[in-house]
């Protein structure tokens, strides 16, 4: 038994969604934002790229995609990764549609579908 006050990681890690979109990151005090990949996001925070402006314990404003900009704070900073826990929860942001387009004109929208019967 230890006297570790830090919960298990495994219990208190969020699950995260691999994701492919960009995000406008805000700092105070620097010019302009940020344009960063988010490599993956959950409900508390994202996993970010960039090219070593962000370090460990900076307050930003994070925009992903045409998401609102929210409150976060870097968590961890390596030399292209970056860790931001958004400051409530955020939620994972709506993906495109899955569905494609139904075709309404042309000889596409004419041609029955493959999968009917």
């Amino acid at each position: 038994m230890t006297d570790d006050p830090t919960p298990d990681r495994a219990v208190t890690r969020a699950k995260r969604d691999s994701v492919f979109r960009t995000a406008q990151v805000a700092v105070p005090g620097m010019p302009g934002a940020l344009t960063c990949r988010v490599r993956n996001i959950s409900e508390t925070g994202t996993c970010v790229d960039h090219k070593g402006e962000l370090e460990q314990g900076m307050l930003v404003q994070i925009a992903i995609g045409k998401d609102e900009p929210v409150a976060g704070r870097v968590m961890w900073a390596a030399s292209t990764l970056a860790g931001i826990a958004f400051a409530g929860p955020k939620g994972v942001p709506d993906a495109p549609p899955a569905d494609p387009l139904t075709p309404t004109a042309g000889w596409l929208a004419e041609r029955p579908d493959a999968y009917r019967r």
